[in-house]
């Protein structure tokens, strides 16, 4: 068999000899994705038959799934480093060793984390100082995601806590995965530094129109931003009411006039009507907007209820930017 560049082992296969395989390919490989139900455990891609900590010198992308058999109970030698030339790190597993191994000397090639926070993963991380200020230069992009498996779970201010405090890695594009409470969000930010940062943040939780404008006066650098809505404020519902009250314009334009994207996942139950009208909303408070993808990927959906409220006369001022962002192509 040839050396390989790339392997992939996850859930729903079973490679008897999985390990072997990747063994011969140990200098060669650049990316490996290991996973559910696959064998023996993760542990045993990273010891040779001696017992010894292989290195992977050329791995530049690893994922790591849930592997059932990792305790947690290895320690290894201060100067063994298993990926030096890391780019992609993905782990969504407990941690097979209870020291920093697994994330030791890619500080500086590190451009992508992907990681579920669990208290192990936390744990190590603040006692070997993983991810302390400037430990990852290259770093631009953080996914966070909640990890609620195995009875490892962090409470949500842990989480918040631990998931922002990684901006300090002077991060670009951080994205935030699993449903936490606007409270608690709203609790944690505050006291977290380095939030300016960050140029692209997603939260993959549900939040209101008021409670995301809320939160961006913490990001003031944000221009691409995702959510999806839990529902539309009654304020900005009916056209009649005159759908971008002062207040609401004065209070927050400051704080999301630099926005350029917006990613909806889902519109969490509004209806077609409150969605077009969110959209123009976010238009206008929103100068510079170019894109709004629950928009461009429903064109038929929203059409003509937009089209209705740009008809209204409300929104003259605006009117030519209005219409040529949401054109049909």
């Amino acid at each position: 068999m040839p050396e390989l560049t790339s392997f992939s082992c996850t859930q729903g296969f079973y490679y008897e000899f999985a390990d072997q395989i990747v063994k011969k390919s140990v200098v060669t490989l650049e990316k490996l994705r290991y996973g559910w139900s696959c064998g023996g455990g993760f542990k045993d891609f990273l010891f040779d038959d001696d017992g010894q900590v292989i290195v992977y010198p050329r791995l530049r992308d690893l994922r790591v799934f849930d592997s059932s058999d990792d305790k947690g109970e290895l320690m290894t030698d201060k100067s063994i480093v298993p990926f030096p030339a890391l780019r992609r790190l993905g782990m969504y597993s407990s941690c097979v060793f209870k020291d920093d191994t697994l994330f030791r000397g890619f500080n500086g090639t590190l451009a992508c984390l992907d990681i579920g926070l669990r208290r192990d993963i936390v744990d190590i991380s603040q006692t070997y100082k993983v991810f302390s200020q400037g430990a990852c230069p290259n770093l631009s992009h953080i996914i966070v995601r909640y990890d609620v498996r195995r009875g490892l779970t962090l409470s949500y201010d842990e989480y918040i806590e631990a998931a922002f405090g990684l901006v300090s890695l002077a991060t670009q594009s951080m994205t935030i995965n699993g449903f936490i409470p606007y409270q608690h969000i709203k609790g944690v930010i505050p006291t977290c530094p380095y939030l300016d940062n960050i140029q692209i943040l997603i939260l993959k939780t549900s939040l209101s129109l008021l409670e995301v404008l809320d939160i961006f006066k913490y990001f003031p650098h944000v221009t691409d931003f995702g959510c999806s809505f839990r529902r539309i404020d009654s304020e900005l519902v009916a056209i009649q009411d005159k759908l971008i009250p002062s207040h609401l314009g004065t209070r927050y334009s400051r704080f999301v006039s630099r926005l350029k994207c917006w990613h909806m996942y889902y519109s969490g139950g509004a209806s077609v009507e409150e969605m077009a009208v969110l959209f123009v909303t976010l238009a206008v408070l929103c100068p510079s907007f170019t894109y709004v993808d629950e928009w461009k990927n429903n064109r038929e959906a929203y059409g003509s209820k937009i089209e209705y409220i740009l008809s209204s006369g409300l929104y003259d001022q605006h009117a030519k930017r209005l219409g040529n962002l949401f054109k049909s192509r």
